[in-house]
């Protein structure tokens, strides 16, 4: 029951962290520093109420989430890392022409191997790094076979997103800690 419990959080703890990570300024590196996801609260419930109303989730619909929860950690990266670098955000419309020009300077400016090798580096990265999330969202989908395990969740996601909603209420900015900014909005 421990050891359950205990993956079950280590896998809540890696989805959320996955999305509310710092930057270190001024370096491309990121922290932690105990924020909380809306979007992981939302993606529990809907987790949840999906499984109380069906047989486990086909491994594509895991696997869908997976690539979108992903798709969302790089954007969140994107999001806190380029102020950093560059001293500004990163606007695709009037960035995305200079990318040719980039790509260019780069090949010229480096060794092929390094290129490869930086390539294959980053291609693994992003493999192992949607792996762990996979298995994170297995073994919450897993867990919500539980009635019990799944109303815990239920309940830790919603009174989460109540804390949010009475940020709102009050005034407050709900994008401050303890909460992130949802990267979805961004």
């Amino acid at each position: 029951m421990l050891r359950r419990l205990l993956t079950i959080g280590l896998a809540l703890f890696v989805l959320n962290a996955s999305l509310t990570f710092r930057n270190l300024w001024p370096t491309p590196g990121i922290a932690w520093h105990g924020d909380l996801s809306i979007e992981l609260a939302l993606s529990l419930i809907a987790l949840a109420v999906f499984r109380t109303r069906r047989s486990p989730p086909a491994t594509m619909s895991l696997r869908s989430l997976s690539v979108l929860w992903t798709t969302l950690v790089i954007g969140r990266y994107a999001e806190v890392t380029a102020p950093a670098l560059y001293g500004r955000d990163i606007n695709l419309y009037w960035d995305l022409r200079f990318i040719p020009d980039v790509v260019r300077m780069v090949v010229r400016a480096a060794p092929i191997w390094i290129i490869v090798a930086s390539l294959a580096g980053a291609v693994s990265a992003l493999v192992l790094f949607y792996r762990i999330v996979s298995m994170a969202w297995r073994v919450l989908a897993a867990a919500c076979a539980d009635p019990r395990t799944r109303r815990g969740l239920i309940g830790l996601s919603t009174l989460s997103l109540f804390v949010w909603a009475g940020r709102v209420a009050v005034g407050r900015s709900p994008f401050e800690p303890p909460f992130a900014r949802p990267v979805a909005i961004a």
